[in-house]
């Protein structure tokens, strides 16, 4: 986790007591985030990276760094595969205020 994931609120199952202003700022802060994370793709994409190829040949320092990322870069995938749900099932119509929340949380990965 970065520093900049502090500061989203830790990640809850919704329950019937959540008001509709508070399911509208998590919804914002998860967009927000989103956004966030889409400008670091962005960036890491442009980066320039060093690849070595070949079989038995040491890995320059970028190279290394780069493996490195990985885990990162796959962390970001899942984060913006789970936003990407989200904002699909906010796009829906047909779904009522609690069928929406239950499928906002069913997508939630579990912390």
């Amino acid at each position: 986790m970065t520093n900049d994931d502090q500061s989203l609120p830790p990640l809850h199952p919704l329950n019937p007591s959540t008001s509709r202003a508070e399911m509208q700022q998590l919804i914002h802060q998860l967009q927000a985030r989103q956004v966030e994370l889409e400008a670091e793709n962005q960036a890491l994409r442009q980066a320039p990276v060093n690849w070595v190829h070949g079989a038995g040949e040491e890995q320059s320092a970028d190279g290394d760094a780069a493996q490195a990322a990985v885990p990162a870069l796959q962390q970001r995938l899942k984060e913006q595969r789970c936003l990407y749900k989200i904002c699909v099932l906010l796009n829906q119509d047909d779904l009522g205020q609690d069928e929406l929340a239950q499928a906002i949380v069913d997508q939630l990965p579990a912390v």
